[in-house]
């Protein structure tokens, strides 16, 4: 194909990544709809009765039947790095439709693709060639295709075994921290062999329309089909999956890097877009791609950067101290020296350690449940506690806190069965005050240690 239908493709890919982007924003304003209708699952209508939806769907679905038709027009390289625009157009309806925050990072990022973007359309190649389905039958038997592919089968094989290997092994060590990579690897050097089934897919429809040519009697153009949907199926689980097996932060760069370069790499080799190119070219191209790649990798780390920052100003979110109920609750009104020191709650082991009480017994005594006893239980000790209604205590400890009467358990009846500890030890670090509601009239002095 001659002249300038290569811009043609690159404006029908264009135009197919923007409504790809927009419809996707569009039905995710629907969902943000539906799930701010009621707090409760099952009282929210269902998704399909949101006209944004619909509307969302509409416009994905023509976006990317645009991107299926732009391939018949323009070089697979290069409207493969065209894709990418699609980050771009994301900033824009992210704010103005979902009304989420640019920042200053996400521009950075968005400025590195447009740059990107733009010396890839103007070093790449541009053309595309007519070609037949005995042409494309032809290209799978070019020795350069051959050597791609069978390089490509050795990454396939290398990265799922360096996955498994990751997967096995202990967090936070090497081998486990290329298992991120080695699933994209692996998992974008087949599913961008979509990419190449849909160009092949358009070039032998445009050559239908343009031709008297019966295409459909041709056996390659159903394995054409059927490795189109195989693989597209393969590439939409993996991506799914990935989102659960690893942190979208590093997952989602490596994966979308992964997919832009397959897709220009395997485009280049089986077309041959890049014989032509000159030392010249060749390196400024591929600067190019370095460059859209560090904007994708910026804009998809910015979401998550901005999720983490949220997430600090929660955990710095005013919370109640045990020992100080009644102060503000804000910690800049609290100067550091003057907070008090956090004591440590009795446990009933250590109660029953210090002064004899049994609270499993103190408990079930009213409830008549004494008779539930434990061979495993330890035998009360054997000091003893009394009190006054004023609160002097009889034998060696002393309390200026009234305390209730225990009953005693006699040594022939069954030992009762003990409740678990009634408490344990609150956390002593600075900022590890448990968030509880604030009581009113609560003095925490009557259950700290020096109280009992």
């Amino acid at each position: 194909m001659g002249g300038n239908s290569w811009l043609v493709g690159c404006g029908i890919n264009l135009v197919g990544s923007i409504s790809i982007n927009l419809g996707t924003n569009i039905m995710k304003l629907g969902h943000n709809l539906r799930e701010n209708s009621s707090p409760i699952e099952s009282e929210r209508p269902s998704i399909k009765s949101y006209r944004e939806w619909k509307i969302g769907i509409v416009i994905f679905v023509v976006g990317n039947i645009a991107n299926f038709l732009s391939f018949g027009f323009a070089a697979q390289s290069l409207l493969a790095s065209l894709g990418t625009v699609q980050f771009v157009s994301n900033v824009f309806f992210a704010s103005f439709v979902l009304k989420e925050r640019v920042t200053w990072r996400v521009i950075g990022g968005t400025t590195c693709i447009v740059g990107g973007v733009v010396i890839l359309v103007l070093f790449g190649n541009k053309k595309s060639e007519e070609l037949g389905v005995d042409d494309l039958i032809g290209l799978y038997s070019d020795s350069a295709y051959v050597v791609y592919l069978c390089c490509l089968a050795f990454l396939v094989v290398m990265g799922y075994l360096l996955y498994r290997l990751g997967r096995t092994g202990e967090p936070g060590s090497p081998v486990s921290s290329i298992a991120p990579l080695a699933y994209a690897v692996y998992s974008s050097s087949l599913g961008t062999q979509s990419v190449l089934m849909a160009k092949t897919l358009s070039t032998m429809l445009r050559l239908l329309l343009s031709a008297d040519y019966s295409l459909f009697a041709s056996w390659f153009f159903y394995v054409v089909i059927v490795a189109f949907v195989c693989t597209a199926s393969f590439w939409t689980t993996r991506l799914n999956m990935s989102l659960k097996l690893f942190p979208a932060m590093i997952i989602i760069p490596m994966m979308q890097i992964n997919w832009t370069l397959f897709s220009i790499v395997s485009g280049g080799m089986y077309f041959q877009e890049f014989k032509d190119f000159s030392t010249l070219n060749m390196c400024v191209f591929c600067a190019g791609v370095g460059v859209v790649f560090i904007g994708v990798t910026t804009l998809s780390t910015a979401k998550s950067a901005m999720a983490g920052d949220l997430d600090d100003k929660d955990a710095k979110a005013p919370c109640l101290d045990l020992e100080n109920s009644t102060s503000d609750l804000s910690d800049d009104k609290i100067p550091n020296a003057e907070r008090p020191k956090r004591r440590l709650l009795p446990t009933s082991k250590s109660i029953k350690r210090e002064m004899g009480i049994d609270f499993g017994e103190a408990l079930r005594a009213p409830l008549g449940l004494n008779g539930l006893g434990s061979e495993d239980d330890e035998p009360p000790l054997p000091r003893q506690l009394s009190t006054d209604p004023i609160g002097n205590t009889s034998g060696d400890h002393e309390s200026k806190n009234p305390v209730i009467h225990l009953p005693e358990a006699s040594p022939t009846e069954p030992r009762p069965h003990r409740l678990p500890p009634l408490s344990t030890a609150v956390p002593t670090g600075p900022d590890s005050r448990l968030r509880l509601p604030k009581l009113a009239n609560w003095d925490p002095d009557l259950i700290t240690r020096d109280s009992v």
